[in-house]
């Protein structure tokens, strides 16, 4: 298990989840991981965030900002990360100071749950180490979204459209309906 659950602020804000592990009994004095949130403008937060003792990376500018203002709509045992901003981008968050300002927290090991847009920049800046797909018995309509958006994955197009991806040592492992395949991320 690890230490922290990472969501982008768009699934924040459209799924309000707990990023909590919700059938397992601690018995071994392991923690539930962190929620994460990374929100540059600190501006998704569910004023009812069901994410206990969430932290927030937002940008510098933005953390000042929050923790200036006199009333909290939602202090629900928030921790707010200030981190850089990339140069090269639209002001979204430097992903390897973000990682640097939880491992000051004292995380080790974070997931990357999604969205698209938070899968994709962290493949895009090479920060992925292992690659975990579960994949449900469950249509969710034509309109869904790519898991990744705007990157080439390792093995670039195939001849059908899709992405063909080279993980190094795949496994491929039942789990009752679903099906988990498992990974390591080669590295640019």
């Amino acid at each position: 298990v690890h230490d922290a659950v990472i969501v982008g602020s768009g699934t924040m804000k459209v799924d309000n989840p707990r990023l909590n592990v919700r059938h397992w009994n601690v018995t071994d004095g392991r923690q539930q991981p962190r929620p994460v949130v990374i929100d540059t403008h600190m501006k998704n937060i569910p004023a009812d965030c069901r994410a206990d003792f969430l932290i927030v990376c937002c940008s510098e500018a933005a953390a000042a900002k929050y923790k200036n203002k006199q009333s909290h709509q939602h202090d629900k045992q928030l921790k707010i990360l200030g981190c850089r901003t990339s140069i090269d981008s639209d002001n979204h968050l430097d992903l390897s100071h973000v990682l640097e300002r939880l491992r000051d927290e004292g995380i080790q090991s974070v997931m990357v749950e999604g969205g698209a847009s938070t899968l994709s920049s962290f493949a895009r800046a090479d920060l992925v180490d292992a690659f975990v797909v579960t994949i449900a018995p469950k249509l969710i309509g034509l309109n869904g979204l790519n898991a990744f958006s705007g990157v080439s994955l390792v093995g670039g197009e195939s001849s059908s459209g899709g992405v063909d991806l080279d993980l190094l040592n795949p496994i491929i492992v039942s789990l009752g309906r679903d099906v988990v395949i498992v990974g390591e991320w080669p590295h640019k």
